[in-house]
């Protein structure tokens, strides 16, 4: 298979190629899916990282690293918190001789039916034909194309619809508008249906070479069964370097693309900033853009929630954060999308009823085998948690309630508590 390189139209970029979406000149020569199709479950997450989250105990799974240190797949670094690429197979039944179309490809992904809410990538792709995922190729038979899309960034359990149409170009490489017989030379799948995978977290890839550790909170099942939202909340790191002076602003992380990616596309409203002034540097906009909101609160991790009186003050006003939904979506983080920000997410979940063993893997998979500012074998700062919450409460008070006392003992009212879980928990689904 030859050389892939994909891309995306961002929200801007969609306006200018409308045209996409617009009906075809003449009949467009028929293409045909064949993966995924019919309802077909897509898995987004790495199967390594899968096996790593169902280990079911914290010393079960840092033994299990311990003893496969030398497991190239598990010990892969960023793979631990990215998502897998989509892979199409569509075949040219019309062409039994290999692929006569050099694309690009244009992949149109969205959730409804007629994919008018599609986002479209672009794939190029060698048009040379070549072996498909190590079988020789076959000249005398129907070729298979395979295509990979990057950064789909996909919510889990959910429905998705996608489709896959190529342009010929003439000489001049040119565009609809140049109007050759060429250029209106179409060929096309037909609309196809399949499922991601549920199981978070969803992970969100952005195009930042420093950009790490990204992903939405939502997700996971919580009170009564009821999900929590998804594209309501993201967390991860920095998208602007820490300051080196103290009063001057990192440089921004994001490219281009990833400011309209998260702003246009996911819609981020606030940033809430989870790092000390010395580290911001007096920044005072959000990298995002003026039109986010930012809010700057130096903020504590693990025993200084406890033991530090502004470490519990921080809680509580950044909790209250998410009682306004007018602040939705929610972009969190402090500097590596670690400590801070893991402490931050651990009393959410604790809150919106997301299970023990969830809560403890949402934790964990950012040290999921190493971390720029992390030691993987230090995962007990767990231990931080289970101390300083197990104050509160008695013997059978459950885990997640003497979280929620205390969030109480801080000013945090049950009607802000409930607030949040109204926003964030999905309604109750009836059978």
């Amino acid at each position: 298979m030859g050389f892939l390189k994909t891309a995306f139209f961002t929200f801007a970029a969609l306006v200018a190629a409308s045209a996409l979406t617009a009906p075809m000149q003449g009949a467009a020569r028929p293409l045909e899916p064949v993966s995924p199709v019919g309802g077909e479950v897509v898995p987004l997450l790495p199967d390594v990282q899968k096996t790593v989250l169902a280990i079911p105990s914290l010393d079960e799974r840092i033994a299990y690293f311990k003893a496969n240190k030398d497991d190239k797949d598990l010990h892969c670094g960023t793979l631990h918190r990215s998502s897998r690429p989509l892979v199409f197979r569509f075949r040219d039944p019309g062409n039994k001789k290999g692929p006569s179309w050099n694309g690009p490809w244009k992949v149109f992904i969205g959730k409804k039916s007629d994919l008018s809410d599609a986002r479209v990538f672009v794939v190029w792709q060698d048009p040379s034909p070549g072996p498909n995922d190590g079988d020789a190729f076959d000249p005398k038979a129907v070729h298979e194309y395979r295509i990979e899309v990057e950064g789909a960034n996909l919510e889990v359990g959910a429905r998705y619809y996608w489709k896959i149409s190529c342009r010929r170009r003439c000489s001049m490489q040119c565009c609809p508008s140049h109007g050759c017989e060429r250029s209106k030379d179409i060929a096309e799948t037909p609309v196809s249906e399949f499922r991601t995978e549920d199981m978070a977290p969803r992970w969100i890839k952005l195009d930042g070479p420093k950009i790490f550790n990204v992903r939405d909170f939502g997700g996971r099942v919580g009170l009564g069964g009821r999900r929590v939202r998804q594209g309501m909340v993201y967390r991860g790191c920095t998208l602007n370097g820490d300051s080196q002076t103290g009063d001057i602003p990192g440089k921004i992380r994001l490219m281009p693309d990833d400011i309209v990616y998260m702003t246009d596309v996911l819609g981020i409203k606030t940033d809430l900033d989870l790092r000390t002034t010395g580290e911001t540097g007096g920044l005072v906009v959000s990298p995002l853009g003026k039109d986010v909101n930012y809010i700057h609160r130096s903020s504590q991790s693990y025993k200084w929630l406890f033991t530090d009186k502004d470490g519990g003050k921080a809680m509580a006003d950044n909790f209250r954060v998410f009682c306004d939904k007018a602040n939705y979506p929610i972009y969190f983080h402090c500097s590596g999308g670690a400590d801070r920000t893991g402490s931050l997410a651990w009393v959410l979940n604790a809150v919106l009823g997301v299970s023990r063993h969830e809560t403890e893997t949402d934790w964990e998979v950012t040290f999921y085998p190493d971390m720029p500012d992390a030691n993987p074998g230090d995962w007990r700062g767990e231990h931080h948690f289970d101390e300083g919450f197990g104050k509160y409460g008695d013997a059978d008070t459950p885990w997640n309630e003497r979280i929620v006392l205390y969030l109480k003992s801080l000013g945090i009212t049950e009607k802000e508590i409930e607030t949040v879980r109204a926003i964030l928990l999905e309604p109750a689904t009836t059978p």
